[in-house]
């Protein structure tokens, strides 16, 4: 690639299910594909997983706090783009922390702008093109498949 760093395609989709199925799906999503990256990469297992099943709770917890106001039957939905930046921020930040915490001390400045600026960018980029389609896909029931249904005799 022409940047150290690459969009991560685990952090948009548990970003999409944080937002549109839940904190539950998209830990799950986030572990699975944490477990893999790390199996795939070779590095410390486990690693991603905790930051991915991380950004998962983050984004679930405070993206749903609004309440729905008077005469409101649902919350309006959050805006994805925005919880998908902070994600990224936070993922790439959180292996950061880890990498730090686990004895490796890379060179701040070199990191940054190889790895983890490039990498925001290109996630955020890339989220542009697939948060659409992964709204579709992962579309939250509206409130009227609720409402019980009388059938016409």
């Amino acid at each position: 690639t022409p940047f150290g760093g690459g969009p991560d395609l685990i952090v948009i989709l548990v970003v999409a299910l944080a937002l549109w199925r839940g904190v539950e799906a998209a830990a799950v999503a986030g572990f699975a594909g944490g477990l893999l990256l790390d199996a795939i990469t070779y590095e410390h297992l486990g690693m991603a997983s905790l930051v991915y099943v991380g950004v998962a709770w983050a984004v679930a917890t405070l993206a749903h706090r609004s309440e729905a106001g008077p005469g409101m039957l649902e919350p309006p939905p959050p805006r994805a783009l925005p919880w998908l930046v902070a994600g990224a921020i936070a993922a790439q930040f959180g292996s950061l922390i880890l990498h730090v915490l686990l004895g490796d001390h890379p060179a701040a400045g070199i990191l940054f702008w190889h790895q983890i600026a490039p990498a925001i960018l290109q996630t955020t980029l890339l989220g542009l093109v697939l948060l659409p389609l992964l709204r579709r896909i992962f579309r939250p029931p509206s409130a009227m498949s609720r409402v019980p249904r009388i059938a016409t005799a």
